[in-house]
């Protein structure tokens, strides 16, 4: 996915939908969506698809972001159009980050093969 901070042609599989790490919260499901919706216009969908390293850093900024403040909650929202490529690496990361205040939601769109992901 080519992101928001991102010069074209050049992919991330990990940013804030804002394009701005000091600035990317949602707040409510308005908020989400709008974010999301802006996000939609500025990025390009590709593939193959990764989660560990995404994983890995959703870990790495909830742990920072209850350091700046112990009430601090993460939410990571994934929209995918492709089955997970990295299956046990993903599962490594979901495992490091369980006992973090953190909720993943994966929603498969499209016609993929989306059996990994339950």
């Amino acid at each position: 996915m080519t992101s928001l901070e991102n010069p074209p042609g050049k992919v991330s599989h990990f940013f804030p939908l804002t394009g701005d790490w000091k600035n990317c919260a949602g707040y409510g499901i308005k908020g989400v969506f709008d974010i999301y919706t802006q996000a939609l216009s500025k990025v390009e969908l590709s593939g193959p698809t990764f989660f560990a390293p995404m994983f890995q850093e959703i870990n790495k900024f909830t742990v920072q972001s209850v350091k700046q403040d112990p009430d601090n909650y993460t939410v990571l929202l994934v929209i995918t159009d492709g089955s997970i490529h990295d299956i046990n690496r993903t599962i490594d990361e979901i495992i490091a980050g369980s006992e973090l205040p953190l909720s993943i939601i994966i929603v498969g769109v499209g016609d993929a093969d989306f059996t990994k992901m339950k």
